[in-house]
Formats: C-alpha cells, sequence, structure tokens
C-alpha cells in the first residue's frame, strides 16, 4: 500500500499530490494487481525457504532410515549365505562318509565271501579227518574206511 502512495505522489500527475483521476485508475489497478502478485510470490519464496531445512532432515532421516533397512538386509544375506556354505560343506561331508561306509561294507562282503568259500573246503577236510580219527582209533582200527576217506579227500 506504501508503494501505491509513493507512486501516486510521485509519478502521477499533478506531482507531490495525492488523487487518483479515471486516466490513471487503469495503470494503478495494474500496478496493486502487480504488487499484490509479486508480494504472493515473496510470500511463497519465504515459506518454501522456511520448509527447506524441515525437508532436508526429513530426506535425511529418510534416506538413514533406508540405510539402515539395506545394512540389514545385506547382513541377513550373508548370514543366509554363510549358512548355505555350512549346510553344503556338512552335504560334502556327509558325502564323503557315505561313500566310506559303502566301501567298508563291500569289503566286509567280500571278506564274508572268502571266508565262506575257503571255509566250505576246510569243514570238509576236517570232517574227513575227524572220521579218520574215529576209524583208526575203533578195536580193531578200519584201515579200509581210513584209506578210501583219506584217497577221496585227496583227489
Amino acid at each position: 500500500m506504501l508503494s501505491v502512495v509513493a507512486l501516486d505522489y510521485y509519478f502521477i500527475l499533478p506531482l507531490y499530490a495525492l488523487g487518483i483521476g479515471l486516466e490513471e485508475a487503469p495503470d494503478m489497478i495494474v500496478f496493486v494487481a502487480t504488487a499484490l502478485f509479486i508480494g504472493w510470490l515473496s510470500g511463497e519464496q519465504k515459506l518454501a525457504k522456511e520448509s527447506l531445512p524441515h525437508a532436508r532432515d526429513e530426506l535425511d532421516t529418510k534416506f538413514q532410515e533406508r540405510t539402515a533397512e539395506l545394512k540389514r538386509a545385506n547382513e541377513q544375506s550373508q548370514s543366509e549365505i554363510a549358512e548355505r556354505e555350512s549346510a553344503e560343506e556338512g552335504l560334502i561331508l556327509a558325502q564323503a562318509e557315505i561313500a566310506r561306509i559303502a566301501r567298508i561294507t563291500t569289503m566286509g562282503e567280500f571278506a564274508a565271501s572268502i571266508a565262506h568259500e575257503l571255509n566250505q573246503p576246510l569243514g570238509s577236510i576236517v570232517m574227513s579227518g575227524d572220521a579218520c580219527l574215529r576209524w583208526l582209533t575203533a578195536k580193531p582200527p578200519n584201515l579200509d574206511e581210513v584209506q578210501q576217506a583219506a584217497t577221496l579227500g585227496c583227489c
């Protein structure tokens, strides 16, 4: 408003007098409208400047929160990777143990098979020897049976 009075007093004829004629009214209306518009823009600029630190702080807070979230997600991912690696190591160890047990089982079956193959003829020899001893200790000794059992066992 002070600008309107100053404009009227210093720039509109008659100079150094207050009073607006019909000819100056459109110019004054434009000037007042422009002054109000500039005043409104200045007020908005002031509000924007005042809200800028708050917005910056809010953005910084959101940035820190998001950074913390990402850090937690990264730590969780690292933990999951470590768990998976540990599980893979356990799996490899279990597979190696299963392979070792399979080899031991195969060797045990092979040893049992060899023992069976050796025990069959040895058992027959022992039985023949026992029979021969019985025939030799009999009164009178049965030498024909002993000779026949010994001959069959050797050939």
